[in-house]
């Protein structure tokens, strides 16, 4: 949820109101990355300390496209 309110957030939403206003496409975008965070975090032990920065979910990412290209 957090990967999700993260990215809403740089998106420039700040209120409920807004959120209609997403295509459908942004809704696959906000699970496709809530689910990368969700995948990394699995892997590793703590609460909060098993958390990815951004730059490893967006590797990890990014290595799954390229994988699905070749």
């Amino acid at each position: 949820m957090g990967a999700i309110l993260y990215q809403l957030v740089q998106q420039g939403m700040s209120t409920p109101v807004e959120l209609p206003t997403l295509s459908e496409r942004d809704i696959h975008n906000l699970g496709t990355l809530a689910n990368h965070v969700a995948g990394l975090s699995c892997t590793r032990y703590g609460g909060i300390s098993s958390f990815p920065y951004m730059h490893e979910v967006l590797s990890v990412m990014a290595s799954m496209q390229l994988d699905n290209q070749g």
